[in-house]
C-alpha cells in the first residue's frame, strides 16, 4: 500500500493534466443542437445502431477521418455535418469530401496525384468513371483476376453511394417497417407525406438555424418511431453506451498516449548518458509508468465497450483482433515493466509497439465500425480459441520489442552485461507466454474445428501457419536450453519471428484461400509497407551487430557469448 501511495503522489498531477488535455471541451450551450437527433436508431449493416455510430461510420468512409474541415476552415462532427448534407445537399455536393489515395485509381481519372480529396460532382461527371466501374465489376468477380486499381474503384464506388444516400436522405433508415418488423428500415421518404413532411420540416429547420421547427419535426418522427418498434428497438441505455463509446473514442486516446509515452521513454533512456539529477530520472521514470497506466486504461476501456455493445469477445474482424493484440502487448509490457522494478525499456516497448500497431489498426483503409458477427464465428468457441491465440501473437510481439531492445543496448553500451542480461531473461519469459498460449490456441481451434467441419486438423492455410510459427519458436527456446544459439542471435530471431507471426496473421487471410481466411481485403502483391518494413529490420539489425561488434573490437575483449 505505500508504493502504491507513493506512486499516486508522484504521478496525478501529470495525469490530471494529461486528462485535460484529452478531454475536448465542452460544446458551448445552443438552441439547436443535435443530440437528440444523434439517438435516433438505423438499421443499417445488419445491426440496430444509434444515428451517431451511423454518422460517425458514414463520414469515416467517405472522408477517412471522423471529422471534416471545410473550405471555411469550420470543423464538423459527424452527426452534424450529415445533417447539413441532407439540409443542403446542393452546396455538399461541390465540396471535396471524398478521399482517393491510390495514385493509380487518380491517373485513371486524370485527377492530380497529390490531391487526396475531391467533390462528388467531379468525381460523378468524369467520362471516365463509368467504364473502371464496369470493368471492376467483371474483374471482382473472380478473386483470381482482382487488382489493385478494380478494388480501389469499387472502393470508391462504395463510398460515393454512402455520401449520395446522405445527399438525398435515403440513407437515414430510422424507421421500422410496419407491415413486417423483419424487413429493412425505411427512410422518412418511404413512409407516407407525414413522415416526410417532418422530415423536410427538421432539415430545413437545421439549415435556417431554426431550433423550434428542427425540434418539432423531430419530435413528430419520434413518435412514428415509437409507434412501429418492436421489442429488438435498443434501451436508452444501450443508446447511451454507444454514444458515449463514439465520443470517448478510447482507441484514438490511447494512440496518442503511445506517442507520448514513446516519445517520454526516449527522452529518459537518452537522459540516462548524461548527468542529471536522481530526482529528475525518478520523476520521468514514474511519469512514463503513469502514461502506460493511463493509455492501458484506455485501451482497456474501448475493448469493454465492444465487449457489452456485441456480447461477445472483441476479435471478430480485423480491427477488433488487431487492437485486441495491441492490448496483450501492452498488458504484458505493463505486466514485465512492475516485474523488472519499472526498467525503462519496456516502458519504451509498449510505447513504441503502441503507437506504431495503433497507427496501422485506426488506418482509413481499416473499417473501425462494429459490426455483426459472421454466421460461422457464432460459437462461445469465438471466446475462447480466438482469445487465446490472438493474445500469443501479442506475446511474440513483445518478445520482439524486446530483441529490439536488446540489440539498441548492445550497440551503446556491450559491456553493460547486467543490463543485456535482463532484458534477454524478460524476453525469454515473454516467449514462454507466448509459447503456452499459442500451443493451447492450436488445440482449442482443433477441437472447434472437429465440431464444426468434423475433422481436427485439415492443413488448412491458417492451420498450418500456426503449427510453423509454434514450431519456429519451440526450436528458438530448444536452441537456447542445448545452447545451439546465444543471446545476440536470440534477440535477431525474436525479430524474425515477427514476421512469420505477420504471415500468420495477416497473409494467411489476405493471400491463401482457405477455411479461416475471411477476406478482410484485397493488397498489392508485394505491400510496399511490408518492403518499407522489412528493410528498416535488415538495416537495424546490420547496425546495431555491427556497431556493438565494433565497441567490442576496440575493447580488446568479447561482452559476452
Amino acid at each position: 500500500m505505500k508504493h502504491l501511495y507513493l506512486v499516486a503522489r508522484q504521478i496525478w498531477p501529470a495525469l490530471l493534466l494529461l486528462w485535460l488535455a484529452l478531454t475536448p471541451a465542452p460544446a458551448p450551450a445552443a438552441d439547436l443542437s443535435s443530440d437528440s437527433f444523434a439517438r435516433l436508431v438505423v438499421l443499417e449493416g445488419g445491426r440496430h445502431k444509434p444515428m451517431d455510430s451511423f454518422a460517425w461510420e458514414s463520414i469515416r468512409s467517405i472522408y477517412g477521418k471522423s471529422h471534416v474541415k471545410d473550405a471555411a476552415d469550420k470543423r464538423w462532427n459527424p452527426i452534424d455535418l450529415v445533417l447539413d448534407i441532407a439540409a443542403r445537399p446542393e452546396h455538399w455536393r461541390t465540396q471535396k469530401l471524398v478521399r482517393i489515395d491510390f495514385f493509380g485509381l487518380k491517373e485513371k481519372l486524370g485527377f492530380q496525384k497529390g490531391d487526396k480529396y475531391f467533390s462528388f460532382d467531379e468525381i460523378v461527371s468524369n467520362q471516365d468513371l463509368g467504364p473502371l466501374i464496369d470493368e471492376a465489376r467483371r474483374l471482382n468477380g473472380d478473386a483470381s483476376t482482382s487488382t489493385k486499381l478494380s478494388t480501389e474503384t469499387q472502393d470508391l464506388y462504395n463510398r460515393l453511394v454512402v455520401l449520395d444516400d446522405l445527399l438525398s436522405g435515403a440513407g437515414f433508415r430510422f424507421i421500422p417497417d410496419p407491415r413486417d418488423r423483419q424487413a429493412p428500415w425505411l427512410n422518412p421518404l418511404e413512409t407516407g407525406p407525414d413522415p416526410a413532411q417532418n422530415w423536410q420540416r427538421l432539415l430545413a429547420g437545421w439549415s435556417a438555424g431554426d431550433a423550434f421547427n428542427f425540434s418539432e419535426g423531430l419530435t413528430q418522427l419520434q413518435s412514428v418511431v415509437k409507434e412501429t418498434a418492436g421489442p429488438d428497438y435498443p434501451s436508452e441505455t444501450a443508446i447511451s453506451r454507444e454514444i458515449r463509446y463514439n465520443r470517448l473514442q478510447p482507441f484514438h486516446k490511447a494512440w496518442s498516449l503511445y506517442m507520448l509515452l514513446a516519445l517520454t521513454t526516449l527522452l529518459a533512456a537518452s537522459l540516462s548518458s548524461f548527468q542529471v539529477k536522481d530526482a529528475l530520472k525518478r520523476g520521468l521514470g514514474w511519469l512514463n509508468t503513469g502514461l502506460l497506466l493511463v493509455a492501458l486504461a484506455f485501451h482497456t476501456t474501448g475493448l469493454y465497450y465492444i465487449t457489452i455493445l456485441t456480447g461477445r469477445a472483441p476479435i471478430s474482424n480485423l480491427f477488433e483482433s488487431m487492437v485486441f493484440i495491441i492490448w496483450a502487448m501492452i498488458l504484458l509490457a505493463t505486466i514485465f515493466h512492475f516485474i523488472s522494478k519499472r526498467e525503462n525499456y519496456l516502458a519504451m516497448t509498449a510505447g513504441v509497439l503502441g503507437t506504431v500497431a495503433m497507427a496501422y489498426a485506426l488506418d482509413s483503409t481499416i473499417d473501425i465500425s462494429i459490426n455483426p458477427l459472421v454466421p460461422v464465428l457464432k460459437s462461445y468457441w469465438l471466446n475462447i480459441h480466438v482469445t487465446v491465440i490472438t493474445f500469443s501473437y501479442g506475446a511474440f510481439a513483445v518478445a520482439a520489442g524486446l530483441g529490439h531492445a536488446y540489440l539498441w543496448k548492445f550497440r551503446a553500451n556491450p559491456r553493460d552485461v547486467q543490463t543485456l542480461n535482463k532484458i534477454d531473461r524478460l524476453s525469454y519469459r515473454v516467449l514462454g507466454v507466448g509459447v503456452v498460449t499459442l500451443t493451447s490456441g492450436i488445440i482449442l481451434g482443433a477441437v472447434w474445428a472437429n465440431e464444426s467441419w468434423g475433422r481436427y486438423w485439415g492443413w488448412d492455410p491458417k492451420e498450418t501457419w500456426s503449427l510453423i510459427t509454434l514450431l519456429f519458436y519451440v526450436a528458438l527456446i530448444h536452441g537456447r536450453m542445448n545452447g545451439w544459439i546465444n543471446k545476440h542471435n536470440t534477440a535477431v530471431v525474436n525479430i524474425a519471428g515477427l514476421v512469420v507471426v505477420l504471415m500468420t496473421y495477416f497473409g494467411v487471410n489476405y493471400y491463401l484461400t482457405g477455411l479461416h481466411s475471411y477476406a478482410t481485403g484485397n493488397p498489392e502483391p508485394i505491400p510496399v509497407k511490408l518492403l518499407v518494413y522489412l528493410a528498416l529490420e535488415v538495416l537495424f539489425v546490420v547496425w546495431c551487430v555491427l556497431g556493438g561488434r565494433s565497441k567490442e573490437k576496440h575493447d580488446g575483449r568479447p561482452a559476452q557469448a
